[in-house]
């Protein structure tokens, strides 16, 4: 009984880790992108990566990683000029926790607020909630 169990969960896992699995293959070229230039697109590579890495679901979800990535875009020239990537960062800040995080994040909305989409002004708006 207790082996039945084992397998049906690990099947169940199985299944459920299909999407994942569909969803990272196409990103494995995105990191060839940025093993090649970072500053393809404008950085969107790094910022596409950190975003995906902070939104998936548990057990896979890495905020350390998705850190990386957002430090890496913010140590380029594009930085500053995208208020909506500033809250995406922000976010993530805000999701970590800790007084350095969240004293950053609240620094980076104040700026960012102003300038950005509607999309990422309900974002801004959930990520001062955790704050």
């Amino acid at each position: 009984m207790v082996k039945s169990i084992r397998i049906f969960l690990c099947m169940f896992l199985m299944i459920a880790m299909m999407p994942v699995i569909a969803v990272a293959n196409p990103l494995l070229d995105e990191m060839d992108a940025l093993d090649k230039d970072k500053n393809y697109e404008e950085g969107d590579v790094m910022i596409s990566l950190a975003r995906f890495w902070h939104q998936l679901p548990w057990p896979l979800k890495d905020m350390k990683q998705s850190l990386k990535y957002y430090r890496e875009y913010q140590a380029t020239p594009f930085y500053g000029k995208d208020p909506n990537t500033m809250v995406l960062v922000a976010d993530l800040l805000a999701d970590m926790g800790g007084n350095n995080n969240k004293k950053e994040a609240k620094e980076i909305l104040s700026v960012a607020m102003t300038n950005c989409g509607e999309y990422y002004t309900a974002i801004a708006r959930d990520a001062m909630k955790k704050l």
